[in-house]
């Protein structure tokens, strides 16, 4: 074979030629004003309910990204990590299994309501996120010590 039949074969051969690779993320203005305009839209419903009714949605809402949200990726690198990443996923998430049930709550009791319920929440967050930093970090200290002096005495 000469010419362009050998060079086709040696590109469907090659599979960084391949037409099924997955499709990238693209951004988009379209997407982006669409996500602020249901937030706003939101935002503006939520006015015409109690107070009470918007503390509850925030404790929700801070459940939501306490729970399910922030922890994911600490959990995926946990599963399918290796080495220092796994550790420090696994120690991170020690603050989430500790305090599952006890920060969620106290956004319940009308802090969310307000400006100040919202920093609240915007803190309990940060406390979060610290507190997941600090101990992923000890853990990876500790895997380190394991690996460099064993395990046992």
């Amino acid at each position: 074979m000469s010419g362009p039949e050998s060079v086709s074969e040696t590109d469907a051969s090659d599979p960084s030629a391949s037409p099924h690779q997955a499709p990238r993320f693209q951004f988009s203005l379209a997407w982006l004003l669409i996500a602020v305009t249901v937030v706003a839209v939101l935002l503006g419903v939520g006015q015409w309910f109690s107070p009470t009714v918007l503390a509850y949605v925030g404790s929700l809402l801070l459940s939501a990204v306490l729970g399910c949200i922030l922890p994911t990726p600490f959990v995926v690198a946990a599963l399918f990590a290796r080495g220092d990443v796994r550790a420090f996923s696994i120690g991170a998430l020690v603050p989430w299994i500790v305090n599952r049930g006890v920060l969620p709550m106290s956004a319940m009791y009308g802090y969310s309501s307000s400006l100040s319920g919202w920093v609240w929440i915007v803190g309990i967050i940060g406390y979060m996120l610290l507190t997941a930093a600090v101990c992923g970090v000890v853990a990876v200290v500790g895997y380190r010590m394991i690996r460099r002096y064993g395990y046992g005495p």
